[in-house]
């Protein structure tokens, strides 16, 4: 495995501690399941680049979302800059900006009901 891949398949099992999923094995290939890593609620492309710049087209975001939809996931995607020389790469999440406001707004409720409990 060169180096490309041993970056991007690191970066993968990252998101998927990071955020309580598991890697899809052969998500690159075939009919099966796609995208990276999925959890409860979403389901992760992940994206690793060496530059300083990623393009992020909209046809890659929709066929990501495309891939999470038949899941009965939602779609967001993880863009791992990785700086090399044993720095810690930058991770993005991009997500669609209805499915942010929903969480927050979820987040929001959350600290509410809390508060009511008087947590």
């Amino acid at each position: 495995m060169d180096r490309a891949h041993r970056i991007a398949r690191d970066q993968e099992k990252v998101t998927a501690a990071n955020h309580g999923g598991r890697g899809t094995p052969g998500s690159g290939s075939g009919d099966k399941t796609k995208n990276d890593v999925r959890n409860d609620r979403y389901s992760f492309e992940v994206k690793t680049t060496t530059r300083k710049t990623y393009t992020l087209g909209l046809e890659t975001f929709e066929t990501a979302e495309k891939h999470a939809l038949r899941d009965g996931r939602r779609a967001a995607m993880v863009i791992a800059f990785d700086k090399g020389l044993g720095q810690r790469p930058r991770r993005l999440v991009v997500m669609d900006e209805d499915d942010f406001i929903e969480r927050e707004q979820n987040i929001e409720s959350l600290r509410e009901f809390r508060f009511a409990i008087g947590d």
